[in-house]
């Protein structure tokens, strides 16, 4: 999402991905969806995520995204 954004329909999959995250079988799985969640960044995504998450969940969502983007961008710069 995060390099694609512009491709993507973010007002499509922000009710999946809410969705997603309200029933999470895991702290995995939320914490994923919450990343999806900030990922998509529009105001609705963001307020959802403030009044449904908790701020260690936003924490450890931001620390996977920022390892995945530079895990992305590790390989980019192989090529």
């Amino acid at each position: 999402m995060v390099f694609y954004r512009e491709h993507l329909p973010m007002d499509y999959l922000l009710p999946a991905v809410m969705t997603a995250y309200d029933q999470a079988p895991s702290e995995v799985n939320r914490t994923l969806a919450c990343a999806a969640l900030i990922s998509i960044g529009t105001p609705t995504a963001i307020a959802y995520l403030h009044d449904n998450g908790t701020r260690r969940q936003e924490q450890l969502a931001r620390v996977e995204l920022i390892r995945v983007l530079q895990d992305q961008q590790a390989h980019v710069n192989r090529f």
